[in-house]
């Protein structure tokens, strides 16, 4: 507990207001953990700009009294149910309301860069109008419908029973995707235009192929399903970091180990572990790992 939360936590005990309006000059304040049950003293700090209400018992209501100009706000594992309360924090940039038990989510809020709804066991997002935002972390949910603004950099959906990806399309600048244990069938072929891709994640996925030759010029780090057709391997040549698994992939590295030039760390599993030698030989700058 931190010198600010230990102040806000004991002058709400006692009632002593007037501290409150002698030191309304916070900017952050974590009250995680704490067991609060009313949170209207907070407007006495008309300069909180970041507040994390993580594991309390803050609910819709709650929000709605409250009066600030929030720019991060993290209530995750609270008792919030509709995000659509904090459309009023229309200088919001940062928000988390992960394990959270939330409603569909449509949210609208303009300044927003950055939003973790993680397991809130959600089944649509819209997150199309949120124009500025960058970055989406959204995994351990049952998605049937997504929509988002075409400026997204960062996407993470592991492990959301995913049926279709054809709405990546749209994301051209994307620079790391995470798909991780959803069993869909992948086209990379999809992501062609996905320029700036620089991290892509389909570990645990189901069949990944290409109907079309795709390389990704920029990609820096790949973690691929065992169910990958060989020949995609090609695609993420210019890779610094591989994540692999499989002897056919192993082999296939093996023939064409000249291609990858930029590799820096080689990670391989379900192979026996006397590959190492061969791989260490041939990439001898490069960190092997085996198991």
């Amino acid at each position: 507990m931190n010198t600010d939360q230990i102040y806000i936590f004991l002058n709400y005990i006692y009632g002593q207001n007037q501290f409150f309006r002698q030191q309304n000059v916070i900017y952050e304040t974590n009250l995680s953990n704490l067991p609060l049950y009313t949170f209207e003293f907070l407007n006495f700090f008309t300069y909180l700009r970041q507040l994390n209400f993580d594991h309390t018992a803050v609910n819709n209501k709650q929000i709605m009294s409250l009066n600030m100009q929030l720019f991060e706000f993290s209530a995750q594992n609270s008792q919030i149910t509709n995000i659509n309360v904090l459309d009023k924090f229309q200088y919001l940039r940062k928000l988390n309301l992960s394990y959270c038990q939330l409603l569909n989510v449509k949210i609208c809020i303009v300044t927003l860069k950055e939003l973790r709804v993680e397991g809130c066991g959600l089944t649509e997002i819209d997150c199309e109008k949120c124009y500025n935002l960058q970055k989406l972390m959204a995994s351990n949910n049952c998605f049937q419908f997504i929509k988002l603004n075409k400026r997204i950099q960062k996407l993470e959906l592991s492990k959301c029973q995913l049926q279709s990806i054809v709405f990546l399309r749209q994301l051209i600048y994307l620079q790391t995707l995470v798909l991780d244990k959803n069993e869909l069938q992948v086209d990379l072929q999809i992501l062609k235009d996905c320029t700036q891709l620089e991290t892509l994640s389909l570990e645990q996925c189901g069949r990944i192929y290409s109907t079309q030759n795709v390389v990704f010029e920029k990609i820096k780090v790949v973690c691929l399903s065992i169910h990958i057709d060989v020949q995609c391997i090609y695609s993420f040549h210019n890779a610094s970091e591989l994540v692999l698994s499989g002897e056919i992939i192993y082999e296939y590295i093996i023939l064409n180990w000249q291609i990858f030039k930029n590799l820096h760390m080689l990670m391989f599993s379900n192979i026996h572990y006397q590959c190492q030698y061969t791989l260490s030989k041939l990439f001898p700058s490069c960190l092997i790992v085996v198991n």
